[in-house]
């Protein structure tokens, strides 16, 4: 599967894990705050949204397939709640049909779809974010589980 990067310093990581991009495929990984992201939303591309520090309300995220999100983000956006699993809710609950991947610094990350939840914690002990990113999306990528990538994201 092809992958296209929309951010400098995340698409040199890709390359390391071998990741190839091309500019024509139809999996996007894009920063929130990119301004090529409406453009690949309102077309067929399978959208991996990395959420920055960015508004996102006036985003229609529909077409996301999965966003990555840390804490304090995620936190800002719903008035400074601080609790992981009521923060994963409150994003299902705006957007039902999105995968999110929650990133908790030190104490490791979360998936939930509607169906399911995952937690792993860190067991290594130098967590970095752009780094569990690259390998969780070449787990996945590969065909592997959202339990196997989260793993693999932040076991570094």
């Amino acid at each position: 599967m092809e992958l296209n990067v929309r951010e400098e310093k995340l698409r040199n990581l890709f390359k390391q894990f071998q990741v190839e991009h091309n500019e024509n495929c139809e999996t996007v990984f894009i920063d929130n705050n990119d301004e090529h992201l409406e453009n690949y939303l309102n077309e067929s591309n399978t959208v991996y949204l990395h959420m920055v520090d960015y508004e996102v309300r006036h985003l229609d995220l529909s077409k996301v397939n999965t966003i990555f999100v840390n804490k304090e983000y995620a936190s800002k956006l719903e008035n400074g709640i601080q609790d992981e699993q009521r923060l994963l809710e409150l994003l299902l609950n705006k957007y039902p049909n999105l995968r999110v991947v929650l990133i908790t610094d030190k104490k490791g990350a979360y998936y939930k779809d509607k169906d399911m939840m995952i937690y792993q914690k860190e067991l290594a002990s130098n967590f970095d974010k752009d780094l569990f990113l690259v390998k969780y999306m070449a787990s996945e990528l590969k065909g592997n589980s959202e339990m196997t990538s989260l793993y693999r994201g932040v076991n570094q």
